[in-house]
């Protein structure tokens, strides 16, 4: 597995401290997959109604 770091601007900063808090996602690396997953399956779909 690899690990990146990417700038967040603080209200994205702060959703994500959010998320952990109110124990949707285990830590701050889990929020981060969790939203590229989901814009993973966005792009599958968006590639689906291309053809």
């Amino acid at each position: 597995m690899s690990t990146i770091s990417a700038p967040l601007p603080p209200i994205l900063d702060e959703f994500v401290k959010r998320m952990v808090k109110e124990g949707k996602a285990h830590n701050k690396a889990d929020v981060v997959r969790k939203a590229l997953e989901l814009l993973e399956e966005k792009d599958k779909q968006s590639d689906k109604s291309k053809n």
